[in-house]
């Protein structure tokens, strides 16, 4: 595992600053047996180079409102953001699925979210509604697959040792459910590598959200 380098596109993140995402905030009252498996991963990681993310902070990236910093995109704009996601994400599928296995990836522990399809139905519809309210420019984050980030190294560390104990996890696949997005700003620290972020919206419920009450 490297060092995590939170980018902006191109280039290192703003010192300070934050930027918009769409996050699938995950909720560990309704994904009791991953809260459980996300527990013996911390265990497995104790003495790791790693800032483990907190549990209010565990999410899947759904999309990056790029091209600018959070500063420069106006209430006026975010307000039509949230309501256009509402709008469009009324009729698009919550989630249920799978979380698992735990890795030892490049910049940090993560678990895999499968199967990734209809996770990808919804970073479609949220794509289409960043890019007509924001234009072509704030859509150029890209993503090789869902995942939930655990933690961030803040320096150089061997792989190895850590996905082994990982490994021993069991069970290694447990349900997922996400049944809403959030229009977040999000603002690491390129330093210690933690991260944070801060709703700018109420939640935005997927389409059957309901039936998990």
């Amino acid at each position: 595992m490297r060092p995590q380098q939170y980018q902006f596109g191109d280039q290192p993140w703003p010192e300070g600053d934050g930027v918009l995402q769409v996050y699938a905030p995950i909720d560990l009252t309704i994904n009791r047996e991953l809260a459980g498996m996300i527990a013996k991963a911390r265990r497995a990681m104790q003495g790791a180079p790693v800032a483990l993310v907190e549990d209010r902070f565990l999410h899947t990236t759904i999309d990056v409102v790029a091209g600018v910093t959070a500063d420069l995109v106006p209430q006026a704009e975010r307000d039509e953001l949230a309501a256009a996601l509402g709008s469009r994400l009324a009729t698009v599928p919550a989630y249920h699925g799978s979380a698992g296995s735990c890795l030892a990836y490049v910049s940090g522990p993560v678990i895999d979210v499968s199967p990734a399809a209809a996770l990808r139905e919804v970073q479609s519809a949220v794509r289409h509604v960043i890019r007509r309210v924001r234009g072509e420019s704030a859509c150029t984050w890209s993503q090789a697959k869902p995942h939930i980030s655990l933690g961030y190294c803040p320096t150089q560390t061997g792989s190895d040792p850590w996905g082994r104990k990982l490994r021993q996890i069991d069970p290694n696949h447990v349900p997922l459910h996400i049944t809403s997005v959030a229009l977040v700003d999000v603002r690491p620290d390129n330093v210690t590598k933690r991260l944070e972020w801060t709703a700018v919206a109420p939640p935005i419920p997927l389409a059957g959200a309901a039936d998990r009450d």
